[in-house]
């Protein structure tokens, strides 16, 4: 049996057109994985002839969906059941081929997804690709559609304030590194290194702007001597 898995990717791959790849394969859990290459997802909208490129003399696409496919013996179809495969080895087969595909191809915007917080959508099919029929209780598919959203409060003072600002106005690094900080969450990790970063950067200028005051005693700043 197979359980058919596409993910909308949150980002676009160019794929040679007719290119033929080689479907890799992996195991995790008794549950046989297949990996096949990008396409594009049902609702991604036709090319303009101005949008389209190529790719050493082939013509291109932009493919923002992900194919995984689930073997095994058998799958828990019934309705009301958690998935099968379950989130976790979903999660796994996912997020093995965006890490090595983002250090391969030093691609910083591709980064691991956290499964089933994305938009996707599985199939269950028999052995030989063919759908299943309707049965009392059975599922033939699952899926959800995921997406994110935030609101910033535009009041008459914000409105005033940013048009007060003077034409050469430059935000500070410090406070333009903090406000990256504040997007990389809930990425832990990348989000204290910007503010460690933004720190760093805020003590750096202080003191830069300190010592031509002599406030601070001139040998402070040449420990080297």
């Amino acid at each position: 049996m197979i359980a058919r898995l596409s993910v909308l990717l949150p980002f676009h791959l160019t794929v040679p057109d007719g290119q033929q790849f080689p479907v890799y394969q992996a195991e995790d859990s008794g549950y046989g994985i297949h990996f096949y290459p990008p396409g594009r997802s049902e609702n991604a909208p036709p090319l303009t002839e101005e949008e389209k490129i190529t790719i050493d003399g082939v013509t291109a696409f932009q493919a923002d969906a992900l194919r995984i496919d689930f073997r095994k013996e058998s799958f828990d179809r019934r309705a009301g059941t958690h998935i099968d495969p379950p989130e976790d080895v979903i999660d796994r087969a996912i997020n093995f081929f965006l890490t090595r595909l983002r250090h391969v191809a030093r691609a910083g915007q591709v980064r691991p997804v956290r499964f089933p917080l994305v938009t996707w959508r599985m199939r269950y099919l028999n052995d030989d690709e063919s759908e299943f029929k309707e049965e009392a209780g059975l599922v033939r598919g699952r899926g959800t559609k995921s997406f994110s959203f935030s609101f910033i409060a535009l009041t008459n003072k914000i409105w005033t304030d940013v048009f007060s600002l003077p034409p050469d106005y430059e935000p500070p690094p410090w406070e333009s590194l903090l406000l990256d900080a504040t997007v990389e969450m809930p990425s832990i990790g990348p989000a204290l290194v910007l503010a460690a970063t933004a720190l760093e950067v805020f003590i750096s200028r202080v003191l830069d702007r300190l010592a031509p005051t002599k406030v601070v005693p001139p040998e402070l700043w040449h420990l080297d001597k």
